[in-house]
């Protein structure tokens, strides 16, 4: 069985780490593809053979070529940039490998910028084109997307233990066993559940000097840029009196989705988190669709949202930045 690691980056890099903490590496069955010049001796230092890494840039024209030693049963972990996920998880799913990716990228020549809920709907149909009994193939468990859903279900968990409503009190044994069926959505809807809020607030701080014109981002500049100035999207759910319908561009009331006049860091809106108050803006997130399915019973579903507060420089850059001279630069 072959481990087929496309990125040894940051990500890349501490998975390594994690299997050989956990006794499950075995250099052998490891290979990295990596473009960048320092990444063999990392690979090297970390265990890995030298004769096991592919020092290549992979794109369209090459990816198959270099994925071909990858056999039925195998697994695949893209950690990568520049790569199109989408191609990756069909090769996938057609020639019985598994597969694992902690974002969704496209190939980089690729100027195409679609919302995230049509780019939802497109991994929703090809969960009905590839029923279940396949291969795995789990697609952008990143933080978020990825394990906020996690989050999310252990929030549900905690609520059913912790809380201390009439309802909750007289039915948390019926609950509990709701939850180890991993009905999430009917147990929602019997404690009316009506609003998800998903708050990430950056609060990382650095000392190199601030250069106006300059996007700072704590992740993915282009990411980061192309997610704030898009137009905010909610996955809106049974409260459907979210918003007054003059902040409404678009609604979608098939898919219950609404898609607002304004980019995302243009909505202002204050939540909570552990650390306090957060003053952030309501941005489009492709977990947001994800998390209301899940939700979802019958004719019930909740509201979920992103908000989103970033960090002084990146907030204070997206702020001050000259759209005209980065969208001339793309």
């Amino acid at each position: 069985m072959k481990y087929f690691i496309l990125g040894l980056g940051a990500v890349g890099t501490s998975f390594l780490m994690l299997l050989k903490e956990n006794g499950l590496f075995n250099p052998f069955d490891f290979y990295v593809v990596d473009r960048s010049n320092d990444v063999e001796e990392r690979f090297v230092s970390l265990g890995g053979l030298k004769e096991n890494f592919i020092k290549k840039d992979i794109d369209k024209n090459n990816y198959l070529s270099i994925l071909k030693i990858l056999s039925e049963g195998d697994y695949l972990f893209d950690f990568s940039i520049d790569t199109k996920t989408l191609v990756l998880v069909e090769y996938c799913l057609n020639h019985g490998i598994h597969y694992l990716s902690t974002a969704d990228g496209s190939w980089k020549d690729d100027k195409e910028w679609i919302s995230c809920f049509d780019h939802y709907l497109v991994y929703r149909e090809l969960r009905k084109k590839y029923k279940k009994g396949l291969n795995t193939c789990i697609v952008e468990f990143g933080m978020n997307p990825g394990l906020i859903s996690c989050f999310v279900k252990e929030c549900i968990h905690q609520v059913i233990l912790n809380d201390q409503s009439l309802y909750i009190r007289i039915y948390r044994k019926k609950l509990l066993k709701l939850y180890e069926e991993k009905k999430y959505g009917l147990i929602c809807k019997k404690i009316k559940v009506k609003e998800v809020q998903e708050v990430d607030n950056d609060d990382q701080v650095t000392n190199i000097p601030f250069e106006e014109d300059t996007l700072y981002s704590t992740w993915n500049p282009w990411s980061y840029y192309y997610e704030t100035i898009s137009s905010s999207e909610i996955a809106y759910g049974t409260k459907k009196e979210y918003l007054s319908y003059d902040k409404i561009f678009l609604s979608d009331y098939k898919n219950l989705v609404l898609s607002l006049y304004k980019a995302g860091f243009e909505y202002k809106e204050d939540t909570i988190s552990p650390q306090g108050v957060v003053h952030g803006h309501i941005s489009t997130h492709e977990e947001i669709f994800s998390i209301r399915d899940m939700l979802t019973y019958k004719h019930y579903s909740p509201t979920v949202h992103f908000v989103y507060s970033p960090c002084e420089y990146a907030m204070k850059s997206l702020e001050n930045i000259n759209y005209n001279n980065l969208l001339n630069s793309i």
